[in-house]
């Protein structure tokens, strides 16, 4: 259909530009597991204390990173699965809230921010989220026909939903839930579809144990506590967002209001024609489970989070974005024809301000441009110095091989990326590390700070060097710069 490729077209042509950004946070953990040389030592980084998540986006992202820059190719899996999930979801959509709604929907994903931010992003987020919409597809043609190829379809696209990420057992609860609702006739082959995808996890159930107790499962909840304030914020920024600022900062107060006035005028238009709508959710069991996995993520990470280690945040509820554009679709839809247009026109509009605001600035610091402009001024031997960034790997991802990298409070310095990641440097060091570097720098030497850092206060700087250029790599939230100094 000309409209669907059309809209995936967009999807692509609005993620591409995200490929080549900063390798930054969560990411550098793909990236130091990615570019680990063999299949054994990849996985053996996987289950290891580094990660505390499922094997198989790193999978694609080893192989991929053979194929060219690290830095961009791991990317790629969630690329490809992020535009892919445009015509996932339409697929979706027909079999459930109509051709129309199913349209809608699909074109309100490709704009989402979120969506975007999360398809250039080198984690599992994208991926599973598209296995669990291929399980719904499975699910719904299965309860329908039967047949034990599409009940093995529906297990094989469950297990890799939960081989990508372990949240995906929000959605896929809510599925299993809704399959044995309306399809009681067919409660054998549902559960031993699970059966099957459990028998599918054994293998990982160690390293999944191994997990639960990790040191980073804590990460989140300390990070940002679930409260009733953070529930809220975080479900406009899993539409219009990223995680990386609110959503007073991007996409701005004007956008998150646009968009409510349109959701806004799409309930209200759903609810002027409610009695045609409720006829057809009585009628069409299936617009249930659209609804069940547009609230599952949501609901199922805030719930699992009370008695647990809490696992809401933004990210986790990428799983429940393309359902909840789905139900703007229908809503949409069902309006009388001058409210629906007015919501679609004022909904799109809101999400293409919000995809502009995106790229207004890059979500990621400007590490790779920095590391660049290093790359260009130093010599064999020349040292970098990185103070007062709070940055676990990002610079050294990017700075060409081989250089000499100190981290502030470093004793020796990092020669291979992600090295701090797998407490390969030891930064108990105090100055000590700063001060071998500037007796040791024959030519020259760079300092990359967090924003305009003033006077630096390096044992032995001034006294040896001059500075003799300096570069500030603008960013809103991340501004990084680079002075370069010389010998007297």
């Amino acid at each position: 259909m000309a409209p669907v490729a059309a809209i995936t077209l967009l999807a692509l042509l609005l993620r591409l530009p995200g490929l080549d950004e900063s390798v930054f946070g969560d990411e550098l953990f793909t990236y130091e597991i990615a570019t680990r040389p063999g299949f054994g030592d990849m996985l053996d980084g996987v289950s290891g204390p580094l990660e505390i998540s499922p094997p198989l986006y790193f999978v694609f992202a080893w192989l991929a990173a053979k194929l060219g820059d690290p830095a961009v190719w791991i990317r790629v899996p969630a690329l490809v699965a992020g535009v892919a999930l445009v015509p996932a979801a339409y697929g979706l959509g027909v079999r459930t809230v109509g051709r129309t709604a199913g349209l809608i929907g699909a074109a309100l994903l490709a704009l989402s921010p979120f969506a975007i931010f999360y398809s250039t992003e080198a984690r599992a987020y994208t991926l599973a989220t598209l296995f669990v919409l291929l399980a719904a597809l499975a699910l719904l043609s299965a309860g329908e026909h039967g047949g034990w190829r599409r009940w093995a379809l529906f297990a094989l696209a469950a297990c890799a939903a939960l081989y990508s990420h372990y949240t995906a057992a929000f959605p896929l609860a809510a599925e299993v839930l809704w399959a044995a609702w309306a399809h009681r006739e067919r409660l054998r082959e549902l559960a031993l579809a699970c059966v099957a995808a459990g028998v599918g996890l054994l293998p990982w159930l160690p390293s999944f144990l191994d997990d639960r107790t990790g040191g980073f499962q804590t990460a989140i909840e300390n990070i940002n506590p679930l409260t009733i304030s953070f529930f809220l914020r975080s479900l406009g920024i899993a539409v219009a967002g990223n995680s990386y600022v609110g959503l007073r900062e991007t996409p701005g107060t004007a956008v998150v209001v646009a968009l409510g006035v349109g959701l806004v005028l799409a309930v209200a238009g759903a609810v002027a024609a409610r009695a045609g709508l409720l006829a057809r959710l009585r009628a069409e069991p299936r617009i249930v489970l659209v609804l069940a996995l547009a609230v599952a993520a949501p609901i199922g990470a805030a719930l699992y989070s009370i008695p647990f280690a809490s696992v809401y945040v933004p990210r986790t509820l990428l799983a429940s974005l393309p359902a909840f554009c789905l139900v703007v679709g229908l809503l949409v839809a069902a309006a009388p024809r001058p409210l629906g247009a007015a919501a679609a026109v004022v909904t799109i509009a809101a999400l293409a301000l919000g995809t502009a605001e995106l790229y207004r600035e890059t979500p990621k610091p400007p590490y790779r441009e920095a590391a660049a402009w290093v790359d260009e001024r130093r010599g064999p031997g020349d040292p970098v110095l990185q103070a007062g960034l709070i940055d676990y790997g990002s610079l050294d991802a990017h700075l060409g091989e081989p250089f000499r990298l100190y981290k502030q409070g470093c004793a020796d310095p990092t020669t291979q990326p992600g090295q701090i990641l797998t407490a390969g440097i030891d930064c108990g060091g105090g100055d000590e590390g700063f001060r071998r570097a500037v007796s040791e720098a024959r030519r020259r030497l760079f300092v990359v700070t967090y924003g305009s850092a003033g006077r630096l206060d390096i044992p032995g700087l001034a006294a040896g060097f001059h500075r003799v250029s300096t570069r500030l790599f603008q960013h809103e939230q991340f501004p990084i710069e680079v002075r370069e100094f010389a010998r007297r």
